[in-house]
């Protein structure tokens, strides 16, 4: 398998429209990448750029330590598993899966034996003489898979491969590309616009937006430790409250106004917007929905962590509700445990884990640390 490089990378259409613009990512040999962000973020387009599918404006991509910016995708040894799957509707399983390898005059027995492996990793070999009329969406997607697998390429490449599956074999088929890159030691690819996928599938991450790299880490790093507003607010479900405060230091303790209720600042957080320089201004407090309590079945770790709202609307999901509440100034959602009982249009206390939130630059985006 191989390392995939993107130096200073972009791509610019007729008009001057930047597509992506100055991507620098290292993808690691037997990594598996996930590239994510809304639609229009650049992430198939960079994709793209890799398979050889789009041209390079600007920068390098290397593969293998090997400069392929010139090089067709035949040549660049990489295998693409689309959304749409792209079987041959008059072939069969087995000649799909044989069909680039045939291409290649690769020997008969060859074939099958690689299509054979391939088709007992994903518990195809009972249906190698079906066409894919025959087959359900899970199971065309796995022959999509199969073919790439045949062709042991350096690097596999998934372009939103399970958008068109309903939820359940999403998460089926999640779990399967998860064992295959563990079986193969493949380095992967993978492009799509579902946090969720990202989060329970990535190595690292890639968040894209507008055509940039917003930050690239490790799913709990970038949850934990978002870079800006955008990566914050993009992972995770329900997403982050951002909630407008002015700071105010008095007589050395550091509070946060919210504009009905004071929230008194630990240390930590303190320090960091002392440091900032941010008192007397005004500052977004983060504050994920699952760090906000029901006062009657949460403990406060701080005095002056507690705010009054109204219970807007309420969604049992069983083990969770999610409780959308009103301040005089602000929405804000929260994930309460499944024994909470509120009721919409009820006034309730709620508790801010301080320990849990982040400071953003009201004019940059950028998290205070």
């Amino acid at each position: 398998m191989a390392e995939v490089v993107l130096k200073s990378v972009a791509k610019v259409y007729d008009g001057g429209v930047r597509a992506v613009t100055d991507v620098n990512v290292t993808i690691h040999d037997k990594e598996f990448m996930v590239l994510v962000g809304p639609s229009g973020s650049g992430k198939s387009t960079a994709l793209r750029m890799i398979a050889g599918l789009e041209g390079i404006s600007e920068g390098e991509i290397l593969i293998d330590g090997k400069v392929v910016n010139h090089l067709p995708p035949k040549l660049r040894d990489i295998a693409m598993v689309f959304q749409d799957y792209a079987l041959y509707p008059h072939m069969n399983v087995f000649d799909n899966m044989a069909f680039g390898l045939k291409v290649q005059k690769y020997p008969m027995a060859e074939i099958r034996r690689r299509v054979d492996e391939a088709a007992a990793i994903l518990e195809l070999t009972h249906l190698l003489e079906r066409k894919p009329k025959a087959l359900s969406g899970g199971q065309r997607q796995r022959v999509a898979v199969g073919r790439a697998i045949v062709r042991k390429p350096k690097v596999f490449l998934f372009d939103e491969p399970l958008s068109n599956l309903d939820a359940k074999l999403r998460t089926q088929m999640r779990t399967e590309i998860k064992k295959i890159h563990a079986r193969l030691g493949a380095t992967i690819v993978y492009v799509t616009h579902d946090q969720i996928e990202a989060m329970t599938m990535g190595d690292r991450i890639t968040v894209m937006d507008h055509g940039k790299v917003q930050q690239v880490d490790t799913p709990l790093n970038l949850y934990n430790k978002p870079a800006n507003r955008f990566v914050a607010g993009f992972l995770g479900s329900p997403p982050m409250n951002f909630i407008s405060c002015r700071v105010a230091d008095e007589n050395g303790t550091i509070y946060i106004d919210e504009g009905t209720a004071k929230l008194r600042v630990p240390a930590r957080g303190a320090d960091i917007l002392r440091r900032a320089g941010r008192a007397g201004k005004d500052v977004i407090l983060g504050v994920r929905p699952e760090n906000i309590g029901d006062k009657l079945y949460t403990q406060p770790k701080y005095p002056d962590c507690v705010l009054t709202a109204v219970v807007d609307v309420v969604e049992p999901m069983g083990s969770e509700v999610y409780c959308l509440l009103k301040t005089e100034r602000n929405n804000i959602q929260a994930r309460f445990g499944g024994s909470s009982r509120v009721q919409p249009n009820q006034e309730i206390d709620v508790v801010i884990d301080l320990d849990a939130i982040h400071f953003f630059d009201p004019d940059s985006g950028v998290v205070l640390s």
